[in-house]
């Protein structure tokens, strides 16, 4: 339930939400373009790749090769970057008593990694972020 300030917020926020989402799939369409040769990457779908799937973009989360040395790297380098949920899928977290053989989902969390998605990153905001990430592979 909102109050009436809470309200009054979300509304001015609201306006912008359009926007928003658009420069999210712009952040995310310079990277698809300046890091989706790099074979240590897998990278989500590209906007408008698939005409069935919108995507706002609320995160860019992507599958990277070396992902805890590149995660070093690029804090070394001024970029932020995240690891969802400590590297843990749901199934691997104790403290919800699940257990499942899901061997995809955990390779899978040993890879990801979540770039910076702040509608606030310039276009050079976000290829810093990318030529940081080009030459941490060309390194090797």
């Amino acid at each position: 339930r909102l109050d009436n300030m809470q309200a009054a917020i979300l509304g001015l926020n609201l306006k912008e939400y359009e926007g928003e989402i658009a420069r999210r799939r712009e952040i995310a369409s310079i990277y698809q373009d300046r890091l989706g040769d790099l074979s240590e990457l897998q990278l989500p779908p590209a906007p408008g790749s698939e005409p069935d799937h919108f995507d706002v973009f609320q995160n860019y989360e992507l599958e990277a090769d070396r992902r805890d040395d590149l995660q070093k790297y690029l804090r070394a380098q001024g970029v932020g970057s995240l690891v969802q949920w400590g590297g843990k899928a749901v199934h691997q977290i104790k403290a919800l008593g699940l257990s499942a053989n899901v061997p995809y989902t955990e390779k899978m969390f040993k890879r990801c990694l979540m770039l910076p998605m702040n509608t606030s990153l310039t276009d050079d905001d976000v290829a810093y972020v990318c030529d940081t990430i080009r030459h941490f592979y060309a390194r090797e």
